[in-house]
C-alpha cells in the first residue's frame, strides 16, 4: 500500500455476480492489461506464465484491502455505515432516472464523511440536481 500508515479498505460493488466473480479472481490477461502503465503494472501486479499464456495477478497486499459485494445501487439504503473518505460511482447514474439518482446521491452523502469526495463518470454530472455536494472539478464533488 502506498501509504503504510493509512488504513486503506476498498468496498467494490456490482449488481452482477458474474462481474464480481471475475474481479475476485484478480487475474488479467495481456489484452486487459495493455492500457495499464508499466509503473503501475510493476507496482501492483505480478506476471504469471509466459508468452500467450502470461497473465497478471493483483499483488496480495492490494488484494487483501478489497472486499467485493453484490449490491443494487438503485435500491438504497445500503447495508454499510460510514464514514467513507471517497465514493467512486462511475458510469452508473446515467442508467437511472432522476428519482433514483436523487435517492442514490442522498445515500452516498449519508455515507461520506464531511469533506468526503464523490467521483462520478466523465459523462455524468450533478449539474441541475439538488444535492449537498460542491463541484470540485469535472467528475469530482465534495460533501458539504
Amino acid at each position: 500500500v502506498p501509504f503504510p500508515d493509512v488504513d486503506l479498505r476498498i468496498l467494490a460493488t456490482d449488481i452482477s455476480t458474474e462481474a464480481l466473480a471475475t474481479c475476485e479472481l484478480a487475474t488479467y490477461d495481456e489484452r486487459r492489461m495493455a492500457p495499464v502503465p508499466n509503473d503501475l503494472r510493476d507496482r501492483w501486479f505480478t506476471a504469471r506464465g509466459a508468452g500467450d499464456e502470461r497473465a497478471w495477478e493483483v499483488k496480495k497486499r492490494l488484494r487483501d484491502s478489497v472486499v467485493f459485494r453484490r449490491m443494487n445501487l438503485s435500491a438504497p439504503p445500503f447495508p454499510m455505515t460510514g464514514p467513507l473518505d471517497a465514493v467512486f460511482c462511475r458510469n452508473v447514474m446515467i442508467y437511472f432516472d432522476d428519482a433514483v439518482r436523487i435517492r442514490l446521491l442522498g445515500e452516498m452523502h449519508r455515507l461520506l464523511k464531511p469533506g468526503g469526495l464523490l467521483v462520478v463518470g466523465h459523462a455524468e454530472s450533478l449539474a441541475g440536481m439538488i444535492s449537498d455536494f460542491k463541484y470540485v472539478r469535472p467528475s469530482v464533488y465534495r460533501k458539504v
